[in-house]
């Protein structure tokens, strides 16, 4: 019976373990190739996104091997409540990834003007060892102004590994 219980408990606290798991962290970066920023407004908070435009594409390189974000918003039409749009990831000739988003209004607006603005929409992307070049092309039939923010995760610090190693019997002298 004691075997079971400690069993029982040993499984638990290792379940638990398993789905407190660290979440991944991100930072904001700006790409290399930005376009027009601006500030999306929400109450007192301001979050710097980057302008795209309908037929027109957004590049960036990363360094991987590493995650990258992309969260998108678009700038919803006088009259339209909801309505959808595309987002793809390009690299080269290679879509890497694409998602269809539908669009419903938030609470952020820009620069304090009657447009609203949509809900975040997010596409993450894993990158592979090395230097990438990846396009962003955001496509839709009702909407011609988009934003995005990008984020990349966050590199984690290995902290250093000391010895306690220390040589007793080293007595070479070194002459300059």
């Amino acid at each position: 019976m004691k075997k079971t219980a400690s069993l029982f408990l040993a499984l638990i606290f290792f379940v638990s373990g398993v789905s407190h798991a660290a979440k991944t962290q991100y930072r904001v970066f700006k790409p290399s190739g930005t376009g027009e920023s601006v500030f999306l407004k929400s109450g007192e908070k301001q979050h710097k996104y980057f302008l795209i435009k309908k037929g027109t594409s957004f590049g960036f390189e990363v360094v991987g091997p590493t995650k990258v974000k992309i969260r998108t918003r678009a700038e919803l039409v006088p009259g339209a409540k909801e309505g959808n749009y595309e987002i793809q990831v390009w690299e080269g000739d290679h879509l890497v990834e694409g998602r269809k988003a539908a669009a419903k209004s938030s609470a952020l607006m820009l620069d304090s003007q009657v447009e609203r603005i949509g809900v975040a929409r997010t596409v993450t992307i894993k990158v592979p060892r090395g230097k990438h070049s990846y396009r962003v092309w955001i496509t839709s039939d009702k909407y011609s102004m988009f934003y995005a923010r990008f984020y990349q995760e966050k590199k984690k610090i290995k902290k250093a590994e000391y010895s306690a190693f220390k040589p007793n019997d080293y007595k070479k002298q070194v002459t300059l």
